[in-house]
């Protein structure tokens, strides 16, 4: 689950535990969630963009490379913010197609 899945699950059942069923609006939710997403992973988008975009648009480096350095802080966060039992249950339902699943994915 990402972190902006967490916010807005976290906002939503405070908002009822308050008692509101309206207020504030989903917009209000969606919005603060999102602002939240972006601070938290704000590390994780600077690695990106440090390593893997900026050399790209100064011709450092190829398309492929850039994919796979952008990629490689958002796979790091996302196995750091995965729980194993979540992971396991993706991972068994994956091999059932037939598929290889490694823990590096």
């Amino acid at each position: 689950v990402t972190s902006f899945t967490r916010f807005v699950i976290a906002f939503s059942i405070l908002r009822a535990g308050i008692g509101l069923q309206s207020t504030p609006a989903n917009l209000i939710l969606i919005s603060l969630s999102l602002f939240m997403t972006f601070y938290v992973m704000a590390p994780t988008f600077d690695q990106a963009w440090n390593t893997g975009v900026k050399p790209l648009m100064d011709n450092q480096i190829t398309q492929a490379e850039a994919f796979e350095k952008i990629s490689d802080p958002f796979r790091t966060f996302m196995l750091h913010n995965v729980r194993d039992k979540d992971f396991d249950l993706f991972a068994d339902l994956a091999r059932e197609r037939g598929q290889t699943v490694s823990r590096d994915t």
